[in-house]
């Protein structure tokens, strides 16, 4: 049989078991992800639709791979030819489109950063790339074009393991392939289960973490779960695997311990469609609708273009974007993900592009071989600083995060994100010559402080207690709450520092809790320091900026002292509120720098901040000159400079 009709026929069973309800399932998924990550309001869960997809893509790849191995006609190199086939043409033409405009629009660090990831996305390891990354520090979401390509790594390295495991499986134990599916499944829930808590980075990237999530639609796909007879239990199960997926799309957050226990019910409610909806006639009829079959036939494309659409949006347009900016990005992905759907995914899906199965080979190894080489140069020259004029090279060498990490005293006093409570060593941290002085309590918005403080010539003792991304308030996150629970109880009594200062990161938990529950939360940090005879010194929450300064002031291509910055009044409103009533003191950095329109955000050349809103030295240094002034009773004005 030749290629030509040995594809024709494949062709025609995959058309006979062709199921709309599945491309339905597939919008569902797929919209709630782009709504999410345009920031539209609602859809706060919407990050789900990955795992959604995870479940359609288990049970597609193992039905395939199942029917034919019981035909007898299952090829391992066909198999691949096809997954290059389906994955391969969008995707490159994604890396393309984004590394040419990375390469005219992205900083030399974030150029180098963004090499990094497309080495990963073209290799299919660029989970691993993300996960090495993970941390507070690793940079926001919205300067990496390609991290939502984390997925198809895990998908791809799915689809290189397990189609050599069912196969061998079907061959030698065929009898025991539901239960060792069955088994793998339990397996990796647990270690999903166990790493969420305890290494989050790794349960949300990496594929053992992840696999019993396609592991589902694979035990759906062989069997395991007996058909339904009735069309009563049909139309139920159907109607509850839906709401197991939208309630999360409209309930979880950012706070939500993900994936482990929290994936069970997105990923449970897409098993159950999968398995109910063809003999539903509600919910089975409206996953049949033309709409969400036509959106689920572009699912593909739209994943793989929204992202980087909106990161450069966003990379070039810092402000925060508006309701009408946001849809005009969702129609723009969906108008270039039908593009991309029409004019590159359909032409390879036929035996006729590319030809013979070796030409498919070769042709996508080349394409893997030239973006890792044009990554490989990205990296090689740290980011092509040459790029830019030698002031904006000045300015955009001041990005790189790793120059601030040891002024920080990162990793010791200063705990990473894979850090927990129990790193922290007081007998180190504490230890000062005499009593007295400042202890720093907070986030990387409170270890900023730090450096300026310990490099004024001052007779006082500084000491911090600090984590990343932990406020030092209670809150959801468990690591955060260890930290919290080991101040009050350990380091607090333990300190010899006469003053506290509460600082961090406030303005996204104030969005967050809203004003009483915010006030409410960092009145009792206040109330409980207060206990132990301590002042309390509440700072307020410092500028921050649309971008990071030194990319503002590359771009401009000269020193500027004063910037626009973000509107925090409502914020450092409440907290002011909190100090007055608990007799605590507050300082308000808006006060200091900032007059009605602009902020104070460099000097003789030397920005303020590294990124939206962390010190560089010269920056901490300004702000720490009038914490000791008022911490040493001199008067400061606290006002704009």
């Amino acid at each position: 049989m030749d290629l030509q009709s040995e594809t024709s026929k494949i062709l025609h069973t995959t058309r006979m078991n062709y199921r709309p309800d599945i491309d339905g399932l597939r919008a569902l998924a797929v919209v709630p992800v782009v709504l999410f990550h345009a920031g539209l309001a609602g859809f706060s869960g919407g990050y789900v639709g990955v795992d959604v997809f995870f479940v359609i893509s288990g049970y597609l790849i193992t039905r395939l791979i199942h029917d034919e191995m019981g035909a007898g006609r299952f090829s391992v190199a066909r198999f691949y030819e096809r997954r290059i086939r389906r994955i391969f043409p969008a995707l490159f033409a994604v890396l393309a489109a984004s590394t040419v405009a990375a390469a005219i629009w992205f900083m030399p660090v974030d150029f180098d950063a963004f090499s990094d990831s497309l080495a990963g996305a073209a290799l299919s390891v660029s989970n691993f790339v993300f996960w090495r990354e993970a941390g507070y520090f690793a940079g926001p979401s919205d300067l990496k074009p390609l991290l939502h390509t984390w997925s198809l790594g895990i998908e791809e390295q799915f689809y290189v393991v397990f189609p050599l495991v069912l196969l061998a499986l079907h061959r030698y134990a065929r009898r025991f392939l539901p239960a060792a599916l069955a088994a793998a499944v339990l397996a990796s829930f647990a270690l999903s289960a166990w790493g969420t808590r305890h290494h989050a980075g790794a349960a949300f990237y990496l594929l053992p973490f992840r696999a019993w999530e396609l592991g589902l639609g694979a035990l759906l796909a062989v069997g395991v779960v007996p058909a339904l007879q009735r069309r009563a239990a049909a139309e139920l199960l159907a109607a509850v695997g839906l709401l197991l997926i939208l309630v999360p799309v409209f309930t979880y957050t950012a706070e939500t311990r993900f994936p482990g226990w929290a994936a069970l019910a997105p990923t449970a409610g897409a098993a159950l469609l999968i398995h109910a909806a063809p003999q539903a006639t509600v919910v089975g009829g409206l996953l049949r609708l033309r709409p969400l079959v036509f959106i689920g036939l572009l699912s593909y494309s739209l994943y793989l273009w929204h992202w980087p659409l909106i990161v450069f949006t966003r990379y070039r347009m810092p402000a925060d974007l508006g309701f009408a900016a946001s849809c005009a990005l969702v129609a723009a992905s969906f108008a270039v993900a039908y593009a991309s759907w029409r004019w590159i995914e359909q032409p390879f899906r036929g035996a006729r592009a590319l030809g013979r199965r070796r030409t498919v080979f070769t042709t996508g190894g080349t394409a893997v071989t030239i973006t890792v080489a044009l990554a490989a140069l990205g990296t090689l020259t740290a980011g092509l600083p040459q790029r830019l004029s030698p002031e904006a090279q000045r300015y955009a060498a001041m990005l790189d995060k790793h120059k601030y990490f040891g002024i920080y005293d990162r990793g010791t006093c200063f705990l990473d994100y894979d850090q927990g409570a129990d790193d922290y060593d007081p007998t180190a941290c504490l230890t000062a010559d005499k009593p007295g002085g400042v202890l720093i309590y907070g986030d990387s918005f409170a270890a900023h402080l730090f450096p300026g403080l310990r490099a004024l010539d001052s007779d006082e003792a500084v000491r911090q207690y600090t984590a990343t991304s932990c406020r030092p308030i209670r809150t959801a996150n468990e690591r955060c709450n260890a930290f919290y629970d080991r101040f009050l109880s350990e380091i607090l009594p333990r300190a010899r520092a006469s003053t506290v200062v509460l600082s961090a990161f406030w303005a996204p938990y104030f969005n967050r809790l809203g004003p009483a529950e915010f006030k409410s939360r960092v009145a009792a940090t206040v109330a409980a320091i207060q206990t132990t005879g301590k002042r309390v010194v509440l700072f307020g929450q410092t500028p921050t900026y649309h971008r990071p300064v030194p990319y503002t002031l590359a771009l401009a291509g000269r020193a500027m002292n004063r910037l626009p910055a973000r509107d925090a009044h409502l914020t450092n409103a409440v907290l002011r509120d909190i100090a007055q009533q608990a007799g605590a003191v507050f300082l308000d950095p808006y006060a200091v720098a900032c007059d009605e329109l602009t902020c104070v955000a460099a000097r003789d050349g030397e920005p303020f901040h590294w990124d939206f809103g962390h010190f560089t030295l010269e920056g901490s240094k300004f702000y720490a000159k009038h914490i000791m002034q008022t911490l040493a009773g001199r008067p400061t004005p606290w006002t704009a400079h």
